[in-house]
């Protein structure tokens, strides 16, 4: 088996185990960190930075997996996210491989998007579906909460995986990575 190929898989492994602990950070309400009675989605902004520094195919392969443990944690049906996440994963790996840089700002503003995709989807299927009264409320004190949280971590997680990314590719391989 050839290096880049070790590299690939090791790289994969420490993403599935990001995804694990970030995942297990979420649902923990011992661990978990709040800010405002809001839980941020952890695993958006992963999701994003992965897909953002691999290609196209690995980015959707792990839209899936982010998609699935979102599915379980907000207890919807088991592909709503998973299919979503899917072709945004596909769609992040083709634009950061052929059309624009993967960078810092890229990365805070296609998590800023997908979050606010993803809690408005939730939102939908659980505050106005069910006709619920009060949905400006619900809006601004659980999701745009929710929303803000989770895009000021994202250069925390960002900055992991772009450490990753230079160390096993030694110089962050096909992408030209900047942070500014």
């Amino acid at each position: 088996m050839e290096v880049n190929k070790i590299h690939k898989y090791f790289r994969w492994l420490i993403y599935i185990f990001e995804l694990y602990f970030l995942y297990s950070l979420e649902q923990n309400p011992i661990l978990s960190v709040g800010f405002f009675g809001a839980r941020p989605l952890l695993l958006v902004s992963a999701f994003v930075s992965i897909a953002l520094f691999e290609k196209e195919y690995t980015g959707m392969a792990f839209g899936v997996l982010t998609g699935m443990l979102l599915d379980f944690s907000f207890g919807n049906s088991l592909g709503i996210y998973a299919l979503l996440l899917c072709i945004l994963g596909y769609t992040l790996g083709v634009l950061s491989t052929y059309f624009f840089r993967c960078n810092f700002w890229t990365a805070l503003v296609s998590t800023a998007l997908i979050t606010s995709a993803i809690v408005a989807l939730r939102f939908y299927f659980n505050y106005i579906l069910p006709q619920f009264e009060n949905k400006s409320f619900a809006w601004m004190n659980f999701c745009v909460p929710i929303i803000i949280y989770s895009v000021a971590l994202t250069p925390i997680i960002f900055l992991f995986n772009r450490s990753i990314s230079y160390f096993v590719n030694a110089g962050g391989g096909q992408n030209k990575i900047r942070l500014s």
